[in-house]
């Protein structure tokens, strides 16, 4: 979607779709403790809109939002398709019009940035967020700034290296590969850098300076070392899920969860790592973790020398861009690299191997999602002894390279990854969690979306509801939440009745079947997902159902 932000009035089609779901943005600004939906003096706000029809012809180059958009000589926007489809539910009231008008004229340029978590789309000024990604890359501890030739010349070398790389491991690592990784640096060639961007945290409120907190991640899709890093993922993803504290998602903890009994007098705790990424020193963790794979090289199907120099390669190369700067990341791991999870989840493995042991009669529950812990702490009858433990306890969690963890002192009701986790009666109850500040922008029924996806979306959510509630009731109340939640984005009772149940159906058929059954079906879907090859076409309702 383009208009020019200097132009005196916006086309109509454009500000209806920019308009709907003003509700949101009342709803936004007001637990950030505003009271007017004008954003004017803020560092960033949040944002709602809806899905407007997709471009029929496009430039050769990436929209600008100071572009004015392009008319024919029937003064209709060549990027709506001329079809007997039309959104409904688009009426936007003048005043509102008139108000982000007025806003958007006022902005010189303005950014749509998608914060941490999915909550829901935000907007801020250009210099804002420029400044805000300096914060990260000015940190001389992580980045190395560097000019146009050193990039160039270093991205060549690395090249090089990568080359002889292959070339050395190429009957150790395989024939395709070693091809998958030719042939992207190949399509990368012309700008084989990766790009810097930051999440704003939304969820984690104004910080004492007036900013939002934000998050570094470093897309390194168009990167040399892409195609290196996926293949680097797939030898240490089994590695990280052979460490004593790895759970895969929410229903495997879940699971674990309705197996414990709680003994008298413990407690829940979290942990939370300080920017884990950026804070695992590169060097350290490359030393240990070559150590531990050639140590344990006879458990798993690695070529192991190999494998060290692809984490070298990959996790001391990373040169990226913001803009017309060029960046090295001498610390640290990008997040946004396809090794960064269970690189993070090997790492400080490591360490957790040395600690769980020792403090299991103390913590009978320890259980890591990559920067976020999740255990049962066992309080001594002492209050004064209990409160030295708990200190030397996490003073072991914090004893390694430096990584810096918060830890939540023990209580009996923690809200750890989308749950919120409770002792009841000696048992651990589980509800979801959802945060406040989400918007729950979900698909409006006028959008440019097959009509399958609504229907995956309802599958989903439904599923995930009734699995992660540990009481039906709770359940419940959650689905009834997520059905109104539609209903407000525009979605009617004689649409989503029959989806819904047959969701519940498909939800009772999961639930009925025994573990052995959902893990047989869930290779047989994996092998077929491998053996299919899909055709993708851009979407149009009027074109033949797929």
């Amino acid at each position: 979607m383009q208009f020019s932000c200097r132009s005196s009035r916006l086309p109509p089609r454009r500000l209806s779709a920019l308009l709907r779901g003003l509700s949101g943005i009342n709803q936004a600004f007001q637990q950030v403790g505003l009271t007017s939906p004008d954003p004017i003096g803020t560092r960033a706000s949040f944002e709602s809109s809806v899905a407007a029809p997709p471009p029929v012809r496009r430039s050769d180059r990436a929209p600008s939002f100071s572009d004015p958009p392009v008319l024919n000589p029937n003064n209709v926007s060549v990027d709506q398709p001329k079809s007997s489809w039309n959104p409904t539910g688009c009426d936007v009231p003048n005043w509102a019009c008139n108000r982000l008008g007025r806003f958007v004229n006022r902005v010189e340029r303005l950014f749509k940035k998608r914060p941490d978590k999915g909550l829901g789309p935000c907007a801020v000024t250009y210099d804002q967020y420029v400044e805000d990604c300096l914060v990260h890359l000015l940190d001389k501890n992580c980045y190395e700034q560097l000019s146009e030739e050193d990039a160039l010349l270093a991205v060549d070398l690395l090249e090089d290296d990568i080359e002889k790389w292959i070339k050395k491991w190429k009957n150790k690592v395989g024939e395709m590969p070693c091809r998958y990784i030719r042939n992207h640096m190949q399509s990368v060639r012309k700008s084989p850098f990766g790009q810097f961007y930051v999440l704003y945290k939304i969820h984690k409120g104004i910080q004492s300076n007036g900013c939002w907190p934000t998050c570094p991640v470093c897309s390194d899709v168009s990167s040399l070392t892409h195609g290196l890093g996926k293949w680097v993922n797939e030898q240490l993803t089994p590695v990280a899920q052979a460490q004593l504290s790895y759970f895969k998602d929410s229903f495997a903890l879940k699971d674990l969860l309705d197996g414990i009994e709680v003994p008298p007098g413990t407690l829940l705790f979290t942990a939370d790592a300080t920017s884990m990424y950026t804070n695992i020193k590169t060097e350290p963790a490359l030393t240990e973790m070559a150590a531990y794979l050639r140590e344990n090289k006879s458990k798993f199907s690695y070529p192991c020398d190999a494998l060290i120099e692809a984490l070298q390669l990959d996790f001391c190369n990373n040169y990226f861009k913001l803009g017309d700067l060029y960046n090295k990341q001498i610390s640290g791991t990008a997040m946004g690299t396809p090794p960064a999870p269970p690189w993070a989840t090997c790492t400080y493995g490591n360490h957790e191997s040395r600690i769980i042991p020792i403090w299991s009669h103390r913590v009978p529950l320890y259980r890591r999602f990559i920067d976020d812990v999740i255990g049962l702490w066992r309080q001594h009858q002492d209050t004064k002894q209990n409160n030295e433990l708990w200190g030397k306890y996490v003073h072991d969690l914090n004893g390694w390279n430096g990584l810096e963890w918060v830890c939540n002192k023990p209580s009996t009701s923690i809200t750890f990854m989308d749950l919120t986790i409770t002792i009841k009666n000696g048992r651990l109850h589980c509800m979801v969690y959802q945060k406040e500040q989400n918007l729950y922008l979900y698909i409006p029924p006028h959008s440019f979306h097959p009509k399958g996806v609504l229907t995956g979306l309802i599958f989903g959510q439904v599923l995930r509801l009734r699995c992660l509630c540990t009481l039906s009731t709770d359940a419940d109340v959650k689905i009834h939440q997520f059905y109104e939640r539609l209903r407000h984005r525009g979605h009617t009772d004689e649409s989503l009745q029959p989806l819904f149940r047959r969701a519940e159906e498909n939800t009772l058929n999961y639930i009925n079947r025994n573990a052995e059954d959902r893990e047989r079906l869930s290779k047989l879907k994996s092998i077929d997902s491998r053996k299919q090859v899909y055709f993708h076409l851009q979407f149009h309702p009027e074109d033949l159902p797929s």
